[in-house]
């Protein structure tokens, strides 16, 4: 079993491969038409971009992607033959009264590159997710929950520690932690030496490891999107997770936490998520397994449980807001 699921991460976390990426004007067009919009910020002379699915009078959200596919393609997937909103973690969430964005780290998606790549750490992760925060409640008055998925649920569970004034709560979507012999473990996976990897088609599919949790035209359409927009990404999470894990301490938050994740998640390991939610200094706590979900539960058959658990939890601890901004200006 063990051996098993070290294969399963290595083919996830190793990717070579030659591909075009999609034009950028072509993808502003196609967000706008679902009504998803780009904002633009500056950090330490980076510019990255937030999609906004806008609810003027929702709790403002803040989704953080994965280690290898940005914002666009992993919460915002169009499948033909389906709804437009049907596979977007943006429309849904908006639809259930949240005014969600969310963050292309620097490196991926729509947002430039650091010039310094070798020379990450997670910390300049949560720093993006800092300026990222501090620019949402400029906009709206309030700070946003954050929705972290994957290695975006450690960069979201070490900001809520470090900055507990700054995050009214905390999903921890999918994530890693290290306790129960997690550390070890991740020790043997192999992961990527270069500063950018190249992703394929294979690696692309990696999170679809369970066919009947998920339709294969979603499985299909994901593959081509997300390679489209991401056909290199930063091996910095992973090189971080696999080298110096833990990264985060669940002992420093206090914030409302949400912890949920697929029963079928080959990632999540189940004593590592309950080690956290048992550690977790906050005495507001909850632990959700989606029945016949896997790691990208937001693509699965049953992926409204998943939606609906986080919009229940984020309008009841995150805030409404206290001060709109002209549309014009969001």
């Amino acid at each position: 079993m063990m051996k098993e699921r070290m294969m399963q991460l290595d083919e996830a976390l190793l990717g070579s491969g030659n591909l075009r990426c999609i034009a950028p004007n072509r993808l502003y067009k196609k967000l706008s038409v679902a009504g998803i919009r780009t904002a633009s910020l500056r950090w330490q002379g980076v510019q990255l971009t937030l999609l906004h699915s806008p609810c003027p009078t929702g709790v403002p959200v803040l989704l953080l992607h994965g280690v290898t596919y940005s914002a666009a393609s992993v919460f915002d997937l169009a499948v033909p033959g389906y709804e437009r909103a049907d596979f977007s973690t943006l429309l849904q969430l908006t639809w259930r009264g949240l005014d969600t964005w969310a963050l292309d780290f620097a490196g991926y998606g729509l947002s430039g590159p650091r010039p310094y790549p070798d020379t990450e750490t997670i910390n300049d992760y949560v720093a993006q997710v800092r300026a990222a925060s501090i620019e949402i409640e400029a906009r709206t008055g309030v700070l946003p929950v954050l929705v972290g998925w994957s290695w975006g649920a450690q960069v979201a569970s070490r900001f809520a520690g470090h900055y507990p004034k700054s995050c009214p709560g905390l999903v921890f979507w999918s994530g890693l932690w290290g306790g129960s012999g997690m550390i070890n473990y991740m020790r043997e996976v192999r992961f990527p030496k270069e500063v950018r990897r190249r992703n394929t088609p294979t690696h692309a599919a990696a999170d679809f490891r369970t066919p009947v949790a998920y339709a294969p035209e979603v499985r299909t359409a994901f593959i081509s999107h997300a390679l489209s927009l991401d056909p290199t990404s930063p091996t910095t999470g992973l090189r971080e997770t696999v080298l110096n894990m833990p990264l985060h301490n669940p002992v420093n938050i206090t914030c409302p936490v949400l912890a949920i994740h697929g029963e079928l998640d080959p990632v999540v390991q189940i004593d590592d998520i309950t080690d956290y939610v048992a550690a977790l200094a906050s005495p507001h706590k909850w632990h959700i397994r989606l029945p016949g979900a896997d790691h990208n539960a937001q693509f699965g058959h049953d992926r409204n449980r998943l939606f609906d658990a986080i919009a229940d939890f984020c309008i009841t601890h995150g805030y409404k807001h206290a001060a709109i901004l002209p549309q014009d200006a969001i």
